[in-house]
């Protein structure tokens, strides 16, 4: 967030198969509650998470629902650089990568794959086009709690996302911040970069290793590591 003011009240004209961070499949709010209730629900897969100084690591690698995915954030202080691979829906269904859905400040750029909003710059190295655009919506509180009046509420709504081809990689940041990533490896089984600073970091899904610039960087199953 830029201001702190995104999302305030937001939630009446949402689109929540357009969740920040996330990939999904397009559907309906009918679609949406027809899902079995997720409260206790119980993800399997592979999880971790690694910090050093100025820099973190969090990945993940989980199946539901029929969909399956391999995902990865690599942090520094002022960006970020987010991996996805192995993206996959057992309908063969298109799903979408959402990189921002936020309240549309009144302008934004776009220069081929980098989108900038709000003072954040969006920029994707690797997936497809990066497709912004602005909606004015209309909707009530009540849809969200039933219990609530049926207060009318609307508002512009920005939103930056990419139609998933299978892998992502994609930087966020403050703009006119030039943080440079570098994508080593992007598989289901091991995600790295190369971070600002010119140190490695990775992700290990499967006990392994990788070569970069005549070293050699390893670990065991299930290791998020920065090294260096």
């Amino acid at each position: 967030m830029h201001t702190g003011k995104e999302y305030t009240d937001i939630s009446p004209i949402y689109d929540y198969a357009f969740v920040p961070g996330t990939t999904a499949v397009r559907e309906t709010d009918e679609q949406i509650a027809a899902h079995s209730d997720p409260t206790y629900r119980l993800l399997p897969g592979t999880y971790g998470s690694a910090a050093a100084e100025g820099a973190a690591v969090s990945f993940a690698k989980t199946k539901h629902e029929g969909i399956e995915m391999t995902v990865s954030c690599f942090a520094t202080d002022n960006a970020a650089i987010l991996l996805g691979a192995g993206m996959k829906d057992k309908d063969g269904r298109q799903m979408f990568t959402t990189l921002d859905q936020s309240y549309y400040t009144g302008a934004f750029t776009q220069e081929g794959n980098t989108v900038i909003h709000n003072g954040i710059r969006y920029e994707l190295l690797e997936g497809g086009a990066l497709i912004a655009e602005n909606e004015h919506r209309t909707g009530s509180w009540r849809r969200n709690n039933l219990t609530l009046a049926d207060i009318p509420a609307e508002g512009d709504i920005f939103t930056v996302y990419t139609e998933n081809t299978g892998s992502y990689a994609y930087t966020v940041m403050a703009e006119g911040t030039d943080a440079q990533f570098e994508v080593i490896v992007n598989t289901p089984t091991l995600q790295a970069v190369k971070l600002p600073d010119g140190r490695i970091a990775a992700a290990f899904f499967t006990k392994g290793s990788f070569e970069y610039g005549g070293e050699t960087y390893k670990a065991g199953a299930g290791t998020a590591k920065i090294f260096g």
